[in-house]
């Protein structure tokens, strides 16, 4: 008989080797054959490093860099109160930063919403602004990310139902502060 192939081996180093890699099977066709299936993670914001672009997975995961970004780049800009170093973030790294994280968390919440997020500036943790076009969010992340997405869900949900918009929406504090439009 031939040689066992290592599957958990090869796993490891496709993922290594391609870090968009998000979800990875191997399948064994005997006698002498594999099959490999895959799915992509696709950037959904890119942040400003020192010397370019970090593209971000919805985990926070670096999917690729580049040192510009395209004029029609529909992606998410996120400024950040501090620059990232562009040669130490690595693609297939993550940026663990709870700010950051948080921000794309509702992110996520937002897209599914069909809102469009222009940008996010993270000025400091306490303060994250999420820039729609037509209205501002404001979160922190010194206070849990749920009960913050749980209010923005209602709100949202709300005004989809009786046709208006605001223009400001802060989710710091216990009581949101709502300007209408």
């Amino acid at each position: 008989g031939g040689k066992d192939i290592n599957l958990s081996g090869i796993i490891k180093d496709l993922s290594e080797l391609n870090p968009k890699i998000k979800q990875l099977k191997i399948y064994k066709v005997y006698p002498n054959e594999i099959s490999i299936s895959y799915e992509l993670d696709k950037p959904i914001a890119v942040i400003k490093a020192n010397e370019g672009y970090l593209f971000l997975s919805y985990q926070g995961k670096i999917l690729q860099r580049s040192k510009n970004l395209q004029k029609d780049s529909k992606l998410t800009k996120i400024n950040y109160y501090q620059k990232f170093d562009y040669l130490s973030n690595t693609t297939g790294s993550f940026i663990d930063f709870v700010d950051v994280k948080y921000s794309l968390s509702v992110l996520t919440k937002l897209k599914k919403y069909k809102n469009e997020v222009l940008s996010i500036d993270i000025s400091r943790s306490s303060m994250i602004r999420f820039n729609l076009g037509d209205s501002i969010v404001i979160f922190t992340s010194e206070k849990p990310i749920d009960e913050q997405i749980n209010k923005l869900e209602k709100i949202i949900l709300q005004f989809k139902v009786e046709g208006n918009n605001f223009s400001l929406l802060d989710l710091r504090f216990d009581k949101p502060i709502l300007k209408y439009k």
